[in-house]
C-alpha cells in the first residue's frame, strides 16, 4: 500500500497540448465584447482545475486571467474557487505550504457568500492535505465536515469522493473494518454515477485496505481492476499509482522481476509528469526490488535519488522515510557508519514529525558502529596511500586529456573558421558578378529597346513617305488621266501619256514597297515565317495587308498606300482572317500586333 503522503488524484486529469480558449468558446467573449460574462470566467476556472495536476503553467495562466476578470466585476464566487483551484495547483507541485495559504484564502471568500458548495470543497481538500502530514484525526474532521455541507447540496459526486477520503483514512489508522464499509459505501455511489475515474479510484482504495489486511490476492485483484479502466482512460498518473500498488503487492509476494517491471514503467510515467512525490515513492520500492535481486549498487542510487528529490520538494515525509530505508540498507550491508548516520537523520525527523523514542535502536546502531569505528579508521589509514597514488595519476592523466582535447577543439574550430572565412569571400565575389550582370543585361535591354524603338521610328517615318509620296503621285495620275481626256487635237498623243502613268504606278508601288519591306524585316524579322507557319498558302497580298495592319493603320491609310480602294481592302482583310481560322470576336488587328 502507498505510504500516508501519497494520495492518486481524485480530479480529471486530461493532456491537452493543444488546448485554446476556443474550445470553450471563450475567445470572442474576452476580446471582443465590452462586458465580461460570469459563465467565461466559470469556464476558465473549469479549464483550470482540469489542468491543475498536468500543465501548471497553463492553469495558473487561466486562473490569473479568470482573477483579474472576476475583480473587475466584483465576482466574489469567481475569486473564491480561483483561491481554490490555486491551492491544488501548489498540491500538485509539491509546495504544500503555499497551498494550505490558498486554500485559507478561498474559505474566507466562501464564509462571506455562504456558499455551501465552496465549504464543501474546501473541507474535502483540507482534509486531503491534513492526510498528506499524516494528521489522521484532523483529516477525518475534516472530511466529516465536508459530507455535512455535501448533504445539504445533495451531492453524489461529493458524498462518493468523501466516503472514498475517509476509507483511505480509517485504513491508514488501522480501523479495516470501518475502512472497508466507507470504500464499498463510496463504490455503490461512484457506480451510479457512472464515473470510469471515479470507479478506479474506489477500486484502487480497497485494493490498499485489503493490502494493508494482508489479503494480497484480494488486493492484487482489485488493484488490477483499477488499472484496466485507467488504461482504458488513458490516465497516465493514475496508470502509475495503480502500477506503484501492484508493484508492492509483487514485492511482498517476493516477485521482485515483476515488481522491478512495474516501477520503471510508474516511474517514468512520473517522471513525464514532473510528479516528485511518485518519483520518489518508485525509486524507494524499486530500491528494494533491486536489493532482492542482489542489485546494490542499483538499490543505492535508487534511494539516493529519492532523498535528493526528497531534499527539493522539502516534504519531511518523504525525506525519513528514504533516510530509514536507506539506514536499513546500510545495515544489511553491515556499513554500521553509514547506517548510524542515515537513521539519525531519520529519527531526527521524525522525532520532529511525530515524537516517537527510537532510542533502542539509535542505541544499537550506535554501539555497532562504535565497535567497527576503531577497525574502521586501520583500514582506512592503509587505503588513504594508496588512494592518494591513484588520485596522483589519475589527476595527471586527466590534464593530459584535457590537454589534449582542447587543442583538438582549437584547430578543429580554427579549420572551421577559416573554411567559413573562405565560403564568405567567394560568395561576396559571386555577389560581385551576379551584380555586374545583371547590370550588363540591364544595359543589353536598354540598348535593345533604344534600338527597338529608332527602327519603328524609320518604319513610320517610311510609312509617311510612302503616303506622302502616293498623294502626290496619285495627284499627278488625276491629272494626266484630266489631260488625257481632254486631249483633242495636239501633238501629244493619247498614248504616250498613258505609257507615263503605267510607268509612274510601276515605279511608285515597286520600289516604295521594296523599301518598306526592308525596313519592316529589319525589326520584325520574324513576322512572315511565323504569319507562313500559320497558313503558308497566302498570297503576295495578303501578307503585305498583314505587314501593314501589323503597324495599327486603318483601312483608308492602306488603300492610300496600295493605290486601292476601301472595298478592296476590306475584302482583302475578311479573306486574311479567314485564312488565318480567326473568329469573328477576335480583331485581326491585336491578333497581328501580337503576333
Amino acid at each position: 500500500m502507498m505510504k500516508q503522503y501519497f494520495i492518486i488524484p481524485l480530479f480529471l486529469i486530461l493532456s491537452l497540448n493543444g488546448y485554446s480558449f476556443d474550445r470553450y468558446g471563450l475567445a470572442s467573449n474576452i476580446t471582443q465584447s465590452n462586458t465580461i460574462d460570469p459563465s467565461a470566467i466559470n469556464a476558465l476556472i473549469d479549464s483550470a482545475n482540469l489542468l491543475c495536476s498536468s500543465n501548471y503553467s497553463k492553469s495558473l495562466y487561466f486562473l490569473d486571467e479568470a482573477l483579474d476578470m472576476s475583480q473587475k466585476i466584483n465576482y466574489s464566487a469567481g475569486i473564491g474557487d480561483v483561491y481554490y483551484v490555486r491551492s491544488k495547483v501548489y498540491y500538485y507541485k509539491d509546495n504544500y505550504s503555499i497551498a494550505i495559504k490558498y486554500l485559507k484564502k478561498a474559505r474566507e471568500i466562501y464564509e462571506k457568500t455562504n456558499s455551501t458548495e465552496g465549504m464543501a470543497k474546501y473541507y474535502f481538500w483540507l482534509g486531503r492535505t491534513e492526510t498528506l502530514y499524516g494528521n489522521n484525526v484532523n483529516a477525518i474532521k475534516a472530511f466529516q465536515q465536508a459530507m455535512a455541507y455535501e448533504g445539504k447540496n445533495n451531492s453524489i459526486r461529493g458524498k462518493s469522493k468523501i466516503l472514498n477520503s475517509l476509507a483511505d483514512v480509517n485504513s491508514k489508522m488501522k480501523n479495516y473494518k470501518i475502512a472497508l464499509k466507507y470504500a464499498k459505501e463510496a463504490l455503490v455511489l461512484k457506480n451510479k454515477i457512472g464515473n470510469k475515474i471515479e470507479i478506479s479510484n474506489t477500486l484502487e482504495n480497497l485494493g490498499n485496505i485489503f493490502q494493508e489486511m494482508d489479503s494480497l490476492n484480494k488486493a492484487e485483484e482489485y488493484y488490477s481492476q483499477a488499472l484496466k479502466l485507467r488504461k482504458e482512460l488513458k490516465d497516465q498518473r493514475r496508470i502509475a499509482g495503480s502500477l506503484y500498488e501492484l508493484a508492492n503487492i509483487h514485492i511482498l509476494k517476493r516477485d521482485p522481476v515483476k515488481a522491478q517491471e512495474e516501477l520503471n514503467k510508474a516511474l517514468d510515467i512520473f517522471s513525464g509528469l514532473d510528479e516528485k512525490t511518485g518519483q520518489v515513492i518508485c525509486l524507494l520500492a524499486l530500491s528494494k526490488a533491486y536489493n532482492m535481486l542482489g542489485l546494490s549498487e542499483k538499490s543505492e542510487n535508487s534511494i539516493e535519488k529519492a532523498i535528493s528529490i526528497s531534499n527539493i520538494t522539502k516534504n519531511k515525509e518523504l525525506l525519513k522515510d528514504s533516510y530509514k530505508q536507506y539506514a536499513e540498507f546500510h545495515s544489511d550491508n553491515k556499513n554500521y557508519a553509514q547506517a548510524y548516520r542515515y537513521f539519525k537523520k531519520y529519527n531526527n525527523i521524525k522525532d520532529s514529525l511525530t515524537n516517537v523514542n527510537n532510542t533502542k535502536i539509535f542505541n544499537e546502531l550506535e554501539l555497532k558502529y562504535q565497535t567497527e569505528k576503531k577497525d574502521d579508521e586501520i583500514a582506512l589509514l592503509k587505503k588513504k596511500t594508496e588512494l592518494q597514488k591513484k588520485n596522483n595519476i589519475i589527476l595527471i592523466l586527466s590534464i593530459v586529456i584535457l590537454i589534449f582535447i582542447s587543442l583538438l577543439l582549437f584547430f578543429f574550430y580554427k579549420a572551421k573558421a577559416q573554411k567559413l572565412q573562405i565560403k564568405s569571400k567567394l560568395l561576396e565575389k559571386e555577389k560581385i558578378i551576379h551584380k555586374q550582370d545583371m547590370e550588363i543585361k540591364e544595359h543589353e535591354t536598354k540598348l535593345l529597346k533604344h534600338e527597338l524603338e529608332s527602327k519603328n521610328r524609320e518604319l513610320a517615318s517610311k510609312v509617311l513617305v510612302m503616303l506622302k509620296t502616293n498623294q502626290m503621285l496619285d495627284n499627278i495620275l488625276q491629272k494626266l488621266s484630266s489631260l488625257n481626256k481632254n486631249i483633242s487635237s495636239n501633238q501629244v498623243k493619247p498614248k504616250d501619256i498613258s505609257s507615263i502613268i503605267r510607268e509612274i504606278e510601276n515605279h511608285s508601288g515597286n520600289t516604295l514597297w521594296q523599301d518598306f519591306d526592308k525596313a519592316f524585316q529589319g525589326v520584325y524579322s520574324e513576322f512572315y515565317e511565323k504569319l507562313l507557319k500559320i497558313n503558308p498558302h497566302l498570297t503576295s497580298s495578303e501578307i503585305k495587308m498583314a505587314s501593314l495592319l501589323k503597324l495599327n493603320l486603318n483601312t483608308k491609310e492602306i488603300a492610300d498606300i496600295t493605290f486601292k480602294s476601301e472595298s478592296s481592302i476590306k475584302s482583302t482583310r475578311f479573306r486574311l482572317r479567314k485564312k488565318l481560322g480567326l473568329d469573328s470576336d477576335k480583331g485581326l488587328v491585336s491578333f497581328l500586333i501580337k503576333l
